[in-house]
């Protein structure tokens, strides 16, 4: 019966500083999703005040993502070394004066800049606040507690484009930003309330900036030949390609032999946490790329209109936001493994059930196959997420926590490229053909992300409920 309980009922039985830890990681868990979706309303309107391109407007976007993926290791590692309310602090401050300045921007430039500085704000949030959770909550409970920020953090990207639009219809693009105003003033006083127990790292050298500055080579020259390697020069895409691996050569170097690395090589060869960025990584590529391809195929080659395409797409995000605290529940009462694996699953039929894709599909058929999409996500992210936060020691858990979440965007980037790869921009939409072509790759990334999830089977948690008493505040070393 305790899976059946609202997730909440366990929370409110629980000591008042963890009810404070969950209620701060919900609030600033808004920031990061919801600034990355509702700008996509507003980009037309910024396109035609600073009368920029379409290839310049979409750095609003790509350039967020691809910080957000960059900056979380480095706002883990700060946390665990300074301090994860300290840290949480700055960069909700900081998030707040980037999107004052972003309000206020003069031109296209600038707006970029406050844009990328909003994304490393992001970036030291999300690590730090998973971190949190995992010390304050115990390992029965801990699942559930990410399952609520894994819904919240899906109901902040579903809803971002819905409340950008009523914004810019109240009065313009600008004042899309004033929403994060309240946010971090309600954020704030929490974060800085929270009295947890310090689990700061001994750190036995200074902070790693020569490895933060290879993981930024490293991604940049990715993402450009990633996005070059079709339409843009063969010798770009190449050189890229090259310079993006010497570079993580140069890394992988670095963290082996540096006494306080960025990405502590042990993360990787712990296999649970090492399986928990492979599902994650896989299940965010498949599930970000059919987001961005279905309202293509809806719209330019069944012609649909937009009311219908969002609500379509609305049973993927909606649903998976309100599954996410049903798979944290499972997740603790079931172990960590179980909810993986039928999330992926899930991902699997929905993949395989667009397989078959044409004109004439029937809008049911499409939207039953992101109903499992969201299913699958839903069910999986808190336990996938859980894992992944302990299976290392506590007092490396934003450092595990900013890894984690960098193979997560790197899922979402990766599949954008692939996006633009494969389809081709023509008059009435791309080929069927080209539809099918992804989704075959998308079928094999699922079917990835299933693999790495069988591997996350309840090894972690036999070991934290072994090493950890369900009744304390998570303070193991």
């Amino acid at each position: 019966m305790r899976a059946l309980r609202l997730p909440l009922v366990g929370f409110l039985e629980g000591e008042a500083t963890a009810r404070r830890v969950l209620v701060t990681a919900l609030v600033a868990s808004l920031l990061a999703p919801l600034n990355s979706t509702m700008i996509a309303v507003a980009l037309p309107a910024i396109r035609a005040e600073f009368d920029v391109g379409l290839h310049l407007v979409a750095w609003l976007v790509g350039s967020y993502l691809i910080l957000m993926a960059l900056a979380q290791p480095v706002g883990g590692k700060l946390g665990d070394t300074y301090g994860r309310e300290r840290v949480l602090v700055a960069g909700l401050l900081l998030f707040l004066v980037a999107s004052l300045l972003a309000a206020l921007a003069w031109s296209f430039a600038a707006l970029v800049v406050f844009r990328c500085l909003q994304a490393v704000g992001g970036a030291i949030t999300v690590p730090n606040s998973g971190a949190l959770l995992r010390q304050a909550y115990p390992t029965e409970r801990r699942a559930s507690a990410f399952g609520l920020m894994g819904a919240s953090i899906s109901l902040a990207a579903a809803l971002g484009p819905l409340i950008g639009g009523a914004m810019i219809a109240a009065s313009d693009w600008r004042a899309m930003f004033y929403i994060n105003v309240p946010i971090v003033a309600l954020a704030l006083p929490l974060a800085v309330s929270l009295g947890l127990p310090r689990l700061r790292e001994q750190a036995p050298a200074p902070f790693d900036f020569l490895g933060t500055v290879l993981l930024g080579l490293v991604f940049f020259f990715a993402v450009l030949a990633i996005n070059v390697v079709r339409s843009g020069p063969l010798l770009l895409a190449s050189v890229s390609s090259a310079v993006a691996g010497a570079a993580l050569v140069l890394l992988l170097k670095r963290e082996t032999s540096y006494g306080n690395p960025l990405i502590d090589p042990s993360f990787l060869r712990d296999r649970t946490f090492a399986a928990a960025c492979g599902a994650i990584l896989f299940s965010n590529l498949t599930m970000y790329t059919v987001l961005l391809a279905m309202p293509v195929f809806l719209t330019e080659v069944q012609g649909r209109d937009a009311a219908e395409t969002g609500l379509m797409l609305m049973s993927l995000t909606i649903l998976a936001a309100f599954v996410a605290p049903l798979g944290g529940r499972l997740a603790d009462s079931a172990g960590r493994g179980a909810p993986a694996v039928a999330g992926a699953l899930g991902l699997v039929a929905a993949v395989a059930l667009l397989l078959p894709i044409s004109r004439g599909m029937a809008a049911w058929h499409v939207a039953l196959a992101l109903s499992l999409v969201g299913l699958g996500i839903g069910l999986s992210t808190a336990a996938v997420q859980t894992a992944a936060v302990e299976s290392v020691p506590a007092r490396l858990a934003a450092s595990a926590q900013g890894v984690y979440s960098t193979a997560r965007y790197t899922g979402s980037i990766v599949g954008a490229g692939i996006l633009g790869a494969v389809l081709r921009s023509e008059k009435g939409g791309p080929p069927i053909a080209d539809f099918r072509v992804l989704l075959v790759i998308l079928l094999v990334a699922a079917t990835a992300s299933l693999a790495a999830s069988l591997r996350i089977g309840a090894g972690a948690l036999a070991r934290e409920r072994a090493a950890t008493p369900a009744t304390a505040l998570d303070e193991g070393a």
